[in-house]
């Protein structure tokens, strides 16, 4: 038995799959504790102003190994990864499908997903002013 061999018999046996997701499809959820691997993350910040706001928009993409016979299907755009408390949506990245074989043997799913979160912060409110109305 190669070196290949034995790396394939352990992924096969579920010893480098080290995080657990449910996945979901149009809100049901066609697999829940389903043991995955977390190949690449990378997060992008976005800052625009309108009026007196600033958003600040935070993009975390992230890229799934699931094993492709325990996750059952095959993944569509807009599909769900609910992982550590957070919701992912299956993305497709600039000039990529949304998922592809992670492996020789096409028994991984190497699945693009990200989040992204808003954070609007408001200009700070001018001081009132010292004199107030009716007070002469």
């Amino acid at each position: 038995m190669g070196l290949f061999d034995r790396g394939r018999n352990q992924l096969k046996q579920g010893r480098y799959y080290d995080n657990v997701i449910t996945y979901s499809r149009h809100r049901v959820v066609l697999q829940s504790e389903l043991p995955c691997k977390i190949a690449k993350s990378h997060t992008s910040t976005t800052e625009a102003r309108w009026g007196w706001d600033t958003m600040s928009v935070h993009s975390y993409r992230v890229d799934f190994l699931i094993d492709a016979v325990k996750l059952g299907t095959v993944p569509e755009v807009g599909d769900v990864i609910d992982w550590r408390d957070k919701a992912f949506s299956v993305v497709e990245p600039a000039g990529e499908t949304c998922w592809k074989f992670h492996d020789r043997m096409c028994t991984v799913y190497r699945i693009h997903a990200e989040i992204c979160v808003k954070e609007i912060e408001p200009e700070p409110e001018p001081e009132p002013s010292s004199s107030v109305e009716g007070e002469q």
